[in-house]
């Protein structure tokens, strides 16, 4: 019988990639990454990292969380990513993106303080998982869900509309495959 594989397990390990990937490179040694599910004591990192809308945190600010998040020094986002590890249904995607959207900010707790980051025209928002391309729900999201989204409008300070990307793959595997070969892409360019 082979063990399950711990839920997270593939967002911290596509996390730790990514930091030590820009950390390779002299351009964006300094850049920050923040990841979720991992183990905080090995890797400083590690955080959770909360959308709100507002200056600051708060239980009624918060309004969802991201597994891997970059920034510029400056505290500006470059990239923003929801890994789902199990299948995703079309309302969970739509409820991802939409909370997302609803972002002025996103926050993460270092050395027991809120550090702030904010969201700038060039932030993107990167929604990967699984899911089956021949399918329904595959369907649905290429001729329903991304259609209506972009009839949609998102306030100023908030992830474009235009800045959403879907990465959906047949296993897991693939999709932290693919996330690897698009950053790979941005830190070569």
């Amino acid at each position: 019988m082979v063990a399950s594989k711990k839920h997270g397990q593939e967002s911290a390990s596509f996390g730790q990639w990514l930091s030590d990937r820009l950390r390779e490179n002299p351009r964006y040694r300094h850049y920050a990454v923040y990841y979720d599910h991992g183990d905080k004591t090995i890797h400083p990192n590690v955080a959770a990292i909360k959308g709100i809308y507002g200056d600051k945190v708060t239980s009624s600010s918060q309004l969802t969380q991201v597994d891997v998040m970059v920034a510029k020094p400056s505290g500006e986002i470059i990239a923003l990513v929801e890994i789902e590890e199990r299948p995703s249904s079309p309302k969970k995607l739509i409820g991802d993106v939409f909370t997302n959207l609803m972002c002025s900010r996103y926050a993460v707790r270092v050395n027991g303080e809120q550090r702030y980051f904010n969201i700038t025209p060039e932030t993107i928002l990167i929604l990967a998982g699984i899911m089956n391309p021949k399918g329904n729900k595959f369907k649905k999201l290429e001729r329903v869900i991304k259609p209506r989204i972009s009839d949609f409008s998102s306030p100023k300070d908030a992830v474009g509309l235009d800045q959403v990307r879907f990465l959906f793959r047949d296993t897991i595997e693939e999709v932290i495959d693919e996330l690897k070969v698009y950053f790979g892409r941005l830190i070569n360019d």
